[in-house]
């Protein structure tokens, strides 16, 4: 059943029974519906587990139609750093190692054009002129380099630490010849102009500038100062002499002055003289712009800035600004210069060699794809950003389904509830055979399944090599199935309907009846709804639920006659044969209103042949009361079963009860359309009203015969 009709969890709810699911209740495992309720909880986490993972697999899904289209990555690319990153893309892939790999393409010393011609020329077989190329290469590398090491010396950091110390020398030393002094020879202590004097001498300025007399020239020679060495009241010779000793000092910086000036000069023209960019070194950049664009580029943009560099040292050095903030570097450049020459001259070397030119080309080859694939990450990086972050996403809905993973639930409940369930399981099994007598069999645990403790009817006491229906006769697999079906019914807490299909087809007479007995019980407390042919099953299970008061709702299907191509028809009662004594009079007292109410306007004929149809029916309602009422109570079908608890029925049967039997089964068996009329006998039909006697009668007898089953 499809549509919305059967997600209806009423429908769903319900236990379907027929041979089928018989046999397939004891050849496969079977999940029981018992539960303890301590594990109701752990039921509803896999239930919300489940729905987890299924949100997450959609997302997946979705997740998977957003995957970008990379670069491709050949078998020659795979071994390099953009072919591994490219290949091994993952969620742990960082944007970093991918700038850091793009960020190669600008130190590339060769370019995509001139590694093609490279390649042309190889293919060519031209190694001589590749060889010649590479030597002038290497020459001219190696020229620029030394070029960019002299620019390094003139304009680099060292070189103007240096020309600021120079110019501050020069400026120090001019500001200390505003005063001179003169040697004093005859002064009372030798030693004065040495090193140690001049020592003690700069010592002394600092004092009386910094302590003794801030804010006055040193020395300080009024009438009322003291000396700062010895700390005694000048006299006018110690005045004099203070005034000597400076003005010696002030003649010995002017010289030092003039050798910084010197030295300054020397420096200043050296700076201002160099050529950043010569005639030289402009064409050697011609001829590499082919086969090193970048490096070449990168080249000019440093020479301007050392010719910019150099116009603002000449300029500060003839004043007093700061040099500090001029920067100049180009050690970088010098090494990839002085690389890119070793390798031109090796690579030309190799060419010398066949062998080795094939391989050099192989080399250059793989150089052109790498700075391509390169070349092709840059243009595609937000593509490529974009798969990281999707990996990402992905890895996480992932590792959140592996969380929510029911496995671990399952084992817990397997390892919690095992036990209980399979006993109760095992308990209400044994029950339910027991009572189709059934020996010897009993259910055990298979395994486990999510929430569902899967269970299988198996012998007892026997190694058992082949499945059970192997094992049993047809009855026995069909009374096994249905022990197994009201197991699940037992333990279904829902009460929802059951319904079977023919249920006893190969059954006994002894098993039919306690089937029927069994089905009346479950339709106490939840609906039963049986399909069969059996109209025999159909009493028992009526007799059973006259027998515990259950209500039995009659219904019927009728097919269309042989040759007519119409549907069978539905009806709210059963057939004749399959009504019982009280269902059969009821309709005898229908069809006896209807006669009576149209007899008048009928012929004879059609009227005797009314009468006698519903008195063979009423004649046939007899049989039944026997078979029902007396017989069948005392002896099961086939009278190889006895009663004795009914045998009270016969005790309490009386001399009157079979005279009005059997006055009135004559009478009937007459008016039946059984035999033909005898021509001598002027054979009349009854009036209606010995037909309602006649039914009274049976009805009451009826009642009374039934009687006698109770006390």
């Amino acid at each position: 059943m499809d549509g919305p009709i059967s997600s209806l969890p009423e429908l769903q709810r319900m236990l379907f029974y027929d041979g089928e699911c018989g046999n397939d209740y004891i050849s496969t495992e079977s999940d029981f519906p018992y539960r303890p309720s301590a594990l109701f909880v752990m039921d509803r986490l896999i239930e919300a587990c489940t729905a987890v993972r299924s949100l997450i697999d959609a997302r997946l899904v979705k997740n998977n139609t957003e995957k970008k289209t990379l670069p491709v990555v050949d078998d020659i690319m795979s071994d390099t750093a953009a072919g591994r990153f490219l290949s091994n893309l993952s969620a742990g892939s960082s944007v970093e190692s991918l700038d850091a790999l793009i960020g190669k393409l600008d130190v590339a010393p060769e370019t995509v054009e001139n590694l093609r011609q490279q390649e042309a020329r190889l293919v060519a077989g031209d190694t001589s002129q590749e060889r010649q190329h590479l030597n002038r290469n290497a020459v001219k590398l190696d020229s620029i380099a030394a070029h960019l090491e002299k620019v390094q010396t003139s304009y680099g950091p060292d070189a103007i630490l240096e020309l600021m110390a120079k110019r501050d020398r020069v400026r120090t030393l001019d500001e200390a010849t505003s005063v001179l002094v003169r040697a004093f020879e005859s002064e009372p202590l030798s030693g004065v102009g040495t090193s140690a004097w001049k020592e003690l001498w700069e010592t002394a300025r600092r004092f009386s500038e910094t302590l003794a007399y801030p804010g006055d020239a040193f020395p300080v020679t009024s009438s009322d100062c003291r000396c700062v060495l010895c700390q005694q009241t000048l006299s006018k010779e110690g005045r004099d002499r203070l005034g000597r000793f400076e003005k010696f000092v002030k003649n010995d910086v002017q010289q030092q002055l003039a050798e910084a000036k010197r030295q300054l000069k020397t420096s200043s023209s050296q700076v201002s003289s160099l050529s950043v960019m010569s005639e030289a070194v402009e064409i050697n950049l011609l001829d590499l712009e082919g086969s090193y664009s970048k490096l070449v580029s990168e080249t000019r943009a440093a020479l301007l800035t050392a010719d910019e560099v150099r116009t603002v040292i000449v300029k500060e050095l003839s004043g007093h600004g700061d040099l500090s903030g001029v920067k100049f570097e180009c050690e970088s450049l010098v090494a990839q210069f002085r690389e890119a020459a070793t390798r031109a001259r090796t690579d030309a070397a190799k060419l010398a060699d066949p062998e080795a030119a094939k391989k050099h080309l192989l080399i250059v080859t793989k150089k052109r794809m790498k700075i391509e694939l390169l070349s092709e990450m840059k243009n595609q990086r937000r593509v490529i950003v974009e798969e990281i972050k999707r990996l990402k996403i992905r890895t996480k809905l992932e590792n959140i389904k592996n969380i929510a993973a029911t496995g671990p639930i399952t084992r817990k409940v397997s390892e919690l509830s095992a036990a209980e369930v399979t006993e109760v399981i095992r308990d209400r099994f044994t029950r339910e055979t027991d009572r189709l007598q059934l020996e010897k069999v009993t259910i055990t645990k298979t395994r486990a399944e999510r929430t569902a403790l899967l269970h299988q009817p198996k012998l007892v006491g026997a190694r058992q090599y082949v499945t059970l229906p192997q094992v049993f006769s047809e009855g026995e697999k069909t009374a096994l199935g249905l022990a197994a079906f009201f197991t699940e019914a037992y333990l279904d807490a829902s009460k929802s309907a059951l319904i079977l299909d023919d249920p006893v087809s190969s059954l006994d007479h002894v098993r039919r009846g306690l089937v029927a007995n069994r089905l009346v019980e479950f339709g106490q407390d939840r609906q039963v709804v049986v399909f069969t042919h059996d109209v025999s099953f159909v009493a028992d299970i009526k007799r059973e639920a006259n027998g515990k008061n259950v209500i039995v709702a009659d219904r019927s299907v009728t097919k269309s006659r042989a040759g007519e191509r119409k549907p069978g028809t539905c009806s709210t009662t059963h057939p004749w044969k399959a009504k019982d004594v009280s269902k059969r009079l009821g309709v005898l007292r229908q069809d006896l209103a209807k006669i009576k109410k149209h007899s008048q306007d009928w012929e004879q004929d059609h009227y005797e042949l009314e009468v006698a149809n519903w008195s063979g029916s009423l004649s046939e309602t007899w049989e039944r009361i026997f078979s029902q009422e007396l017989v069948g109570p005392i002896l099961a079908e086939g009278g190889l079963e006895v009663r004795p608890m009914m045998v009270k029925v016969l005790a309490r049967f009386s001399d009157e009860d079979n005279r009005e039997f059997q006055a009135s089964y004559s009478r009937i068996s007459q008016w039946a359309k059984r035999h033909d009329k005898n021509g001598k006998v002027n054979y009349v039909a009854p009036e209606v009203s010995a037909l309602e006697d006649e039914l009274n009668l049976v009805d009451r007898w009826f009642k009374r015969v039934r009687g006698y089953k109770n006390p």
